[in-house]
């Protein structure tokens, strides 16, 4: 209510994973970058083969490459940079349903 100020607000609930057994992508751990740039300096936070993620954030970049920050981690991650053969992140097919309870 506005006397006791916002009671919710909206978070992107897309999940993304970083698999590389899945996309054909190199299988090492990806250093997250600083911005959502090809070019931004690596964070030193990785995420490792397999890994599933919500994200905080989308935005597309230069050439259309697509960068996401992945929900607790520092930094962000990019699908695809046009010079790359496979996906590094990607959307799951299949989104997990999320359920809110709601007492009145």
């Amino acid at each position: 209510t506005p006397e006791n100020g916002t009671l919710c607000y909206y978070r992107p609930a897309e999940m993304w994973a970083y698999d590389p057994d899945v996309t054909g992508a190199p299988a090492k751990n990806y250093d997250l970058l600083a911005e959502p740039k090809l070019d931004a300096s690596k964070m030193g936070s990785l995420l490792a083969p397999g890994v599933k993620f919500y994200i905080d954030e989308k935005v597309e970049g230069d050439h259309g490459t697509i960068f996401v920050k992945p929900r607790g981690f520092s930094g962000w991650m990019h699908q695809k940079s046009p010079e790359e053969e496979h996906e590094r992140a990607y959307k799951l097919e299949q989104q997990p349903e999320m359920w809110i309870y709601d007492p009145d």
